[in-house]
């Protein structure tokens, strides 16, 4: 895959599709292709899809220390500018979410519409910090046991019913091969920083945030209550388990695609 170097930052990214630019944030712990599996794949016949692995995911560099929105969010704009695809349409998933928001609210002309699933105005939350904490001990100490953790936890049992033993052996082998514990640590350590109620007043443009009824990370109140948070943000509920993009990518592709379509009609 292409790279973009941005500050001290190499960054990995995918790029595909023509058309008006869309650009897919991850969540902490996954990398990109993890992330959305076919989702960009679905979207890329009527768009240019740039999925970024930020700092932390995927074969991206950079210095090692904290991160903060601020970094990233110059990361993700950054593959965006690499394949001229910018202004873009904005999706971001978990604490991609927080990181698409930030975009929106610091950068409003670059972005066209926006998207947020299973996403947080910040980390007060008790349910929230016990999980993410659980994740980010296990990340440094036992990948294999995170990933078993993150595939009970991330799906929706009606899923989970559906797969074979090879399945979710299979599933957890391939999890637990594209965690990098280090990277896992530091983003969930941003996550659990997280507080964009000074920003979210900023996003202009015509807002999303969709919750996932069977969410055991992102209690779906604290979804709502990152809508409420965001001018004229209107809430659509997906019945799924937190990753919502791997467990229905054809449903939430249809519900982008009429999304971004109303968006852009409004603005014309």
């Amino acid at each position: 895959m292409p790279f973009v170097d941005i500050e001290d930052s190499r960054v990995e990214y995918q790029a595909e599709g023509s058309g008006p630019g869309l650009v897919l944030v991850h969540g902490a712990g996954r990398d990109a292709a993890g992330n959305w599996g076919t989702l960009g794949a679905r979207l890329a016949s009527v768009r240019t899809v740039i999925r970024p692995n930020y700092s932390g995911s995927g074969a991206t560099i950079d210095h090692g220390g904290p991160l903060t929105l601020e970094r990233l969010g110059r990361q993700v704009t950054a593959s965006a500018w690499a394949v001229r695809a910018a202004p873009f349409d904005l999706v971001g998933f978990g604490l991609g979410a927080g990181i698409a928001a930030y975009i929106a609210a610091t950068i409003p002309d670059l972005v066209r519409s926006l998207v947020l699933i299973a996403g947080v105005a910040d980390a007060n939350d008790a349910a929230l910090r016990l999980q993410l904490r659980f994740r980010r001990d296990l990340a440094a100490s036992h990948p294999e046991i995170l990933a078993r953790h993150m595939l009970l936890s991330d799906h929706a049992p009606a899923f989970l019913s559906r797969l074979s033993d090879v399945d979710i052996e299979r599933s957890v082998a391939a999890m637990a091969a594209s965690i990098d514990p280090a990277g896992m640590v530091r983003q969930l350590n941003l996550e659990l920083g997280l507080d964009l109620h000074r920003v979210l007043a900023g996003v202009a443009c015509r807002t999303l945030v969709v919750t996932c009824a069977h969410d055991q990370v992102v209690p779906p109140a604290r979804s709502h209550a990152l809508a409420a948070a965001i001018p004229g943000a209107r809430t659509t509920p997906l019945l799924t388990g937190h990753l919502a993009p791997v467990e229905q990518p054809a449903t939430l592709a249809a519900l982008l695609e009429t999304f971004m379509l109303e968006a852009h009609t409004e603005k014309a």
